[in-house]
């Protein structure tokens, strides 16, 4: 998201980071995060720079670098949602496994248990290719968590998830933070009390590439992309 070299000198009990807005990717005002062994809470990400303040013994994420994976295509995340279709109908033996897979006796057995732990705990629904799953919870700081499970893969689930921030935004004044990947979204409700309707997760599609156009202008991920592409351009 943003690393622990950014930070610069003390302002008045405020610590200030330098480096541009499109770096700080995942964070919002308000969030805390671990620098050391210290947390502090982000007050303000301006146009070049993040003021943060001291929030002693609160929780705190971790600083990443996320990455600029390309994400699971759309057919193998059809694939092996069939697969784990199959295997929570019970058509996949250890035997089966160990004969077809290459899988060994532990991994053909954890495999099984850990497919057999996610239909226990959603009424034996899981995530294939013909089915998406949503769970909700809160997290350890109370706020509400929606996670969309589905194996279709971050090329699906980037600009669906950004789909979904801007319905929340248009249609509740919500600002919600979605973090997506290969397996799905998560998407934390910061400000909410009660869950938003399921309306703003499953979207019509026909509204899918108006929402993702709109909100994608404003986004760090294009802002990064424009910089890189607008370096290479002068270099050319």
């Amino acid at each position: 998201d943003w690393s622990s070299d950014v930070c610069s000198s003390d302002l008045e009990g405020h610590r200030v980071g330098e480096l541009d807005e499109e770096m700080v990717y995942e964070s919002r005002t308000g969030e805390t995060f671990l620098l050391g062994a210290s947390t502090w809470r982000i007050e303000e990400i301006g146009r070049d720079r993040v003021v943060v303040t001291p929030a002693p013994g609160e929780p705190g994420k971790m600083p990443f670098w996320h990455g600029d994976a390309l994400g699971r295509p759309l057919e193998l995340g059809r694939a092996i949602g069939a697969f784990v279709r199959e295997v929570a109908a019970g058509s996949w033996s250890e035997d089966r496994l160990h004969d077809e897979c290459g899988l060994d006796e532990l991994a053909a057995r954890n495999l099984l248990a850990f497919v057999t732990a996610e239909t226990s705990a959603t009424d034996g629904v899981v995530p294939t290719d013909r089915q998406i799953v949503v769970e909700r919870f809160r997290d350890e700081l109370g706020d509400w968590r929606v996670c969309v499970l589905s194996p279709f893969g971050a090329r699906v689930h980037a600009p669906w998830a950004m789909a979904i921030e801007e319905t929340i935004r248009t249609r509740l004044g919500l600002e919600v933070q979605a973090i997506w990947g290969d397996d799905g979204i998560v998407v934390r409700l910061p400000e909410a009390d009660d869950l938003p309707p399921v309306e703003s997760i499953v979207i019509d599609p026909d509204q899918v590439e108006e929402l993702v156009v709109g909100s994608v202008a404003g986004s760090a991920l294009f802002a990064s992309r424009f910089r890189e592409n607008a370096a290479r351009a002068l270099l050319l």
